[in-house]
């Protein structure tokens, strides 16, 4: 039985200990029948025990690091996580489907690997295989850290979020990104090149912005708990287990929507639902890495998108949806990609019919709206403000938001599955 936890009410211990009585039944039945587990040098343990966090120490950290085909990358991640303030108590690399050298690089760098058996959820389906056995620990509450492959870090990520949720049980902390782009091919051509590294470069921007966006603002609000890092209790995850297929969408007993086409996005609306809180304290930083061509990133952001609809369609308009985190949010979005060509329009028509004589009301917003797009991009480098200068490839950039957000729309209102899924 889970001790009762301070400001938890009996309903949620009850959740939490049937959550856990659930995830080790699917254990038990995965031991059954044949989970490859493949540990490296150091055999799975139980977690150490908890540490009273008021003393400046923290309970133990369990990272799950699910990884598709991710052997030039997931080194890097664990190292990132080696060089950690606060190490993690326990790191464990989640192949899943792997065809490359992904679970003989993570063991190479000493942590646990395990193989998915099986599974056709892609990352939540991967994660929750995993997860059925780190929540069936009966040790303390501890942490659980679920990140991508092809992340890095900042060294005091770990250390930040645990103070965070050390001040607030009803916590689940999340993180800011920047772009890290891929090792360019020798054997590429210089258009080839030049052509990668634009791409590369408008999507460092675009993360710039959003992260100096979320810096200004108050840190409870946050959008989504991104891949990149989302770090809460074992017994948050053990609740939504235990709420899935009754206040939560889902299948009973999965901490992630294997259904839902954004898993991350899911699980910040699962945890607003249940009532907790959504943050993303400062130090929580990373880079990841972004798509290679312009294709692997429009199948990226129509899958972001239609899950986000998806999601939210799912949820239904209320308290937890309703709101900047919601359908007010997804409104404003659309609204500002609207308002975007509607700008455009006017000024096409102002040189139809006035030739270059602009009315001062349109310099005026042209004079504003040309400052905040290099302020706010500042942060990226000289080339990043070479690129906002320039104005056309961010506009082209935007306008090819369009496409996406009205597949996306087209997709949720005829109820059609995501078929490709494209780079993950």
């Amino acid at each position: 039985m889970i001790p009762s936890l301070p400001g938890c009410t009996p309903a949620t211990t009850r959740s939490q200990s049937e959550g856990l009585a659930h995830l080790q039944r699917i254990a038990a039945d995965q031991a059954e029948a044949g989970l490859a587990v493949a540990f490296g040098p150091a055999p799975a343990m139980p977690l150490p025990p908890a540490r009273d966090a008021t003393s400046g120490q923290f309970p133990a950290i369990s990272v799950l690091i699910p990884a598709h085909n991710e052997a030039s990358t997931i080194a890097t991640t664990i190292q990132s996580l080696r060089g950690q303030t606060l190490p993690p108590a326990r790191i464990i690399v989640i192949c899943d489907n792997c065809t490359d050298d992904t679970a003989a690089t993570a063991r190479a760098q000493g942590v646990a690997v395990i193989t998915t058996v099986g599974n056709t959820g892609r990352k939540a389906g991967a994660v929750n295989q995993a997860l059925s056995r780190v929540l069936a620990d009966r040790a303390p509450d501890f942490f659980v850290m679920v990140m991508d492959a092809d992340t890095e870090l900042s060294p005091a990520w770990l250390e930040t979020a645990a103070r965070e949720l050390a001040g607030n049980r009803r916590a689940a902390v999340g993180g800011t990104y920047l772009g890290a782009g891929a090792e360019e091919d020798p054997g590429a051509g210089v258009g080839s090149r030049a052509y990668r590294g634009l791409v590369r470069q408008l999507q460092f921007n675009e993360f710039v912005r959003s992260s100096r966006l979320q810096g200004r603002k108050h840190r409870t609000s946050v959008w989504c708990l991104s891949g990149t890092g989302t770090m809460a209790r074992a017994s948050m995850f053990r609740e939504i287990a235990a709420e899935r297929g009754r206040s939560l969408p889902g299948r009973h007993g999965d901490v992630y929507d294997s259904h839902s086409s954004t898993e991350d996005f899911e699980l910040a609306l699962a945890c607003r639902t249940l009532g907790y809180q959504c943050v993303i304290p400062p130090g929580c930083d990373s880079r990841t890495e972004v798509m290679p061509t312009m294709r692997a990133w429009f199948k990226q952001r129509l899958r972001w998108q239609f899950g986000t609809l998806e999601s939210l369609v799912d949820y239904g308009f209320n308290q937890h949806t309703r709101g900047w985190n919601g359908w007010a949010r997804q409104g404003l979005f659309h609204l500002r990609f609207l308002t975007q060509f509607a700008l455009w329009f006017v000024l096409a028509r102002s040189l139809a019919t006035t030739g270059a004589a602009f009315p001062p009301f349109i310099i005026a917003c042209l004079v504003v709206v040309y400052a905040e797009r290099l302020i706010s991009v500042w942060g990226a480098g000289w080339k990043g403000r070479l690129l906002a200068a320039l104005i056309l490839p961010e506009f082209l950039y935007g306008v090819s938001e369009g496409a996406y957000l009205v597949s996306a729309i087209w997709k949720v209102v005829r109820r059609k599955p995501l078929t490709d899924w494209g780079h993950l």
